[in-house]
């Protein structure tokens, strides 16, 4: 079930990023960043009810930790705006990747800053999954360029 969850997710992900990026071509980037929100507010508040959940109590938190989860509303909408300005300039698999090997680096950051630890196996895989996509990127701005030659 799990594994059927993350396919899904994967799955919506790039169909969010595809349709939000034509939609800030159509719109301004902010209304589709808003549009975005909107949209997932209300599915969110629709399987809240459908959950038959409480909701949490709104009120202040007391810790810094607690203060920083609300920074994850800011990072959200700029990554929304961000990757409706990106997504149309480069290919669906680099920005794939980008975002990848942005979880993962995040990840070990948090992981350093928080619990004073560093991964070596995760730091290598995203050295790598990085020279990967830099190798690729070459590789089609060659076969562009040769293509272009042949014209």
């Amino acid at each position: 079930m799990e594994l059927l969850a993350a396919f899904a997710c994967g799955i919506t992900i790039v169909i969010s990023r595809t349709t939000n990026a034509q939609l800030g071509k159509s719109i301004r980037i902010s209304a589709s960043t808003f549009y975005n929100y909107l949209t997932g507010s209300v599915v969110a508040l629709l399987f809240l009810l459908l959950s038959k959940e409480t909701l949490p109590a709104l009120s202040l938190p007391k810790t810094w930790s607690g203060t920083l989860m609300y920074l994850g509303g800011i990072v959200g909408v700029l990554s929304v705006s961000l990757s409706n300005y990106v997504t149309p300039r480069i290919s669906a698999f680099q920005l794939t990747i980008i975002l990848f090997i942005s979880q993962i680096f995040t990840g070990l950051l948090i992981d350093w800053l928080r619990y004073n630890t560093l991964s070596i196996g995760k730091l290598i895989g995203g050295i790598l999954i990085i020279f990967g996509l830099v190798y690729n990127t070459y590789i089609d701005s060659k076969q562009m360029n040769e293509s272009n030659l042949n014209i």
